[in-house]
């Protein structure tokens, strides 16, 4: 998932736009896929304040890797049905 992927040190400019041609910093670019996964999590009490995400972002406070929402699971075990129809 994106922030395991942002957690683990992965490929995370591949996420970027082609226009950008790679020219982006892949910690900040790790650190928002952290932030977004927070801010995108099922529990209301669970989902940072906007404070707490622009702290985030401009580096004041450390992002741990956020547990991954239902929704992302649903998309990603859809998607991973979907590329599983080889003939």
């Amino acid at each position: 998932m994106l922030a395991e992927s942002a957690e683990e040190g992965d490929d995370v400019t591949a996420l970027l736009d082609p226009e950008l041609e790679g020219n982006a910093n892949a910690g900040e670019l790790r650190r928002v896929c952290k932030v977004a996964c927070w801010c995108i999590q099922d529990g209301v009490d669970a989902r940072p304040t906007m404070a707490e995400v622009v702290q985030a972002l401009e580096g004041v406070t450390d992002v741990e890797t956020p547990p991954v929402p239902r929704y992302l699971q649903v998309l990603a075990g859809g998607a991973m049905h979907a590329s599983d129809t080889s003939v």
